[in-house]
């Protein structure tokens, strides 16, 4: 499932008039993750990889994208164990697309 709705929908009751807010953050931080993320061209660079990876994962998780969280969460702990992770990075992009489109959606049904 690529989208928790019950966790989105918690969320949302959370921060009620707040929740545009999170969500623009969201939209804009993830993507300068997801850049940091498929930017990754050598071992050396593992540890911005490893936090960018971290920090999408956490952001994810909040609003109920269970499938990218956990994507991310292997990318971090790849890069932890400082193996190869060039097939989860291409995947990346392919996953963070249908996460948000699949947000959009639903965020578009609990604001009408």
């Amino acid at each position: 499932m690529i989208l928790d709705k019950e966790q989105l929908s918690e969320v949302y009751k959370a921060l009620n008039e707040n929740f545009p807010t999170l969500l623009d953050l969201f939209y804009t931080n993830s993507k300068i993750q997801i850049d940091k993320i498929c930017t990754w061209k050598t071992t050396t660079e593992s540890p911005t990889v490893m936090i960018a990876a971290h920090t999408l994962k956490s952001s994810a998780a909040n609003l109920g994208l269970n499938q990218l969280a956990s994507h991310c969460g292997l990318i971090e702990a790849a890069c932890n164990e400082e193996q190869d992770i060039s097939e989860l990075v291409a995947n990346i992009n392919h996953l963070y697309q249908d996460s948000v489109s699949a947000l959009e959606t639903a965020t578009a049904s609990i604001n009408t």
